[in-house]
């Protein structure tokens, strides 16, 4: 969630200016890796008697309205829309654009597109689904090049000064321990600001994959200061991932070790992960993880700013809710009463037994999107989510 559209929202709230029926009137966007135009042929198993040649989509944005309507926003795989995607999309938030920054542009990565299949970054309008590329993550004229891009978060400066777009990319840096990138919202430049093999900017990670913002405050994990949580599912006690804190600057401290029960609940796989703000409660950072909970069917996590969690939603127990599979992405909704939106692809069934969930802050689940309803738009796989 953008820092000013967070400060609009809670502004509303204390206003009596958002009610229960006003609380989900936002606009999402998933991304859908199993939608889109063929890009390429890819094989089940290169040089093998039984390897067999398997299409490979551009993959799709979807907008999702607050009845849980879903409509095609943009195909990777239609150059008629803008430069093509590889057949990988990832990572996926927006930022403000336009007049008074009242519009949105949406961002998106891609880990192998761009040049030499470094990765790349997209901008999309979400009103005609048009694409540029933002930053190619192969092109040294643009700066600090990358590998695999996977992760997007955007932060507002003060007054509109200092808007940036940070990417994390787990396969730059040194002995490949993933980057930090600092990416120029107008022109693409990118500075790689943190190294994640570097002990010299902190605790080293492993496989950094998921970004968010968190924004100032007295009740903030930062502080009087913003700065960015880094989400790395390799890293930590028995490699069961770690969430770092990293400031502006690129220095990095490690928040919570998911490994370690000392610390609460312990991750299994953690996927993606959020930042939430109430007008009167502290921040939590919540982490998807798609294999804990009960029977392996996903868990929400939630992390206090000492580093502290709970599981907070179970997917495998029915008494919380619509049972998932297989959680991935997750975003707060932007309406400042500390809801999320948690995306699960069913393990990729065939046909689609997608959701999208709405978790409250007390972990019951809700059914925001139906991906088996096709009156409700296109839907197969979605693994990242957004809202404003």
């Amino acid at each position: 969630m953008q820092t000013r559209r967070r400060l609009l929202s809670l502004a509303a709230i204390a206003s009596g200016l958002l009610g229960s029926a006003a609380a989900l009137a936002q606009t999402s966007a998933t991304v859908d890796p199993g939608l889109g135009t063929q890009v390429r042929v890819g094989q089940t198993d290169p040089g093998k008697s039984d390897n067999t040649n398997v299409p490979i989509l551009g993959g799709a944005l979807l907008s999702i309205n607050a009845s849980g309507t879903r409509a095609l926003l943009t195909d990777f795989g239609n150059s008629a829309q803008g430069p093509l995607g590889s057949g990988a999309p990832g990572g996926i938030t927006w930022m403000p654009s336009g007049l008074l920054g009242l519009s949105q542009t949406l961002l998106v990565t891609d880990g192998f597109a761009g040049s030499n299949g470094a990765g790349a970054l997209f901008s999309i309008n979400p009103g005609t689904g048009q694409r540029t590329l933002l930053s190619d993550f192969g092109n040294a004229a643009q700066g600090a090049v990358g590998k695999t891009p996977i992760g997007v978060a955007y932060s507002n400066g003060l007054l509109g000064l200092g808007n940036t777009i940070y990417v994390i990319d787990n396969k730059a840096g040194t002995n490949q321990g993933g980057a930090l990138f600092a990416v120029n919202p107008s022109n693409g430049e990118r500075t790689l600001l943190s190294d994640f093999g570097n002990t010299a900017q902190g605790p080293l990670g492993v496989n950094p994959i998921a970004i968010a913002v968190v924004p100032a405050g007295v009740l903030s994990v930062l502080g009087l200061n913003a700065g960015l949580v880094v989400l790395d599912d390799v890293a930590g006690t028995n490699n069961a991932g770690a969430v770092f804190v990293v400031d502006f600057n690129g220095n990095r401290t490690l928040l919570s070790d998911l490994g370690n029960n000392a610390q609460g609940a312990v991750a299994v796989a953690p996927q993606q992960i959020t930042v939430t703000q109430t007008l009167l409660g502290p921040t939590t950072i919540l982490v998807a993880d798609n294999e804990a909970g009960t029977n392996k069917q996903g868990a929400l996590f939630a992390i206090a700013t000492d580093g502290t969690r709970t599981l907070t939603s179970d997917f495998g127990n029915g008494a919380q809710g619509p049972e998932g599979i297989g959680p991935s992405g997750v975003v707060a909704t932007a309406d400042g009463t500390g809801n999320v939106l948690v995306t699960d692809n069913f393990e990729d069934l065939d046909p689609t037994q997608a959701q999208v969930f709405l978790v409250t802050p007390v972990g019951q689940r809700s059914i925001y999107s139906d991906c088996t309803v096709t009156a409700q738009g296109p839907c197969q796989a979605p693994v990242a989510i957004t809202q404003w």
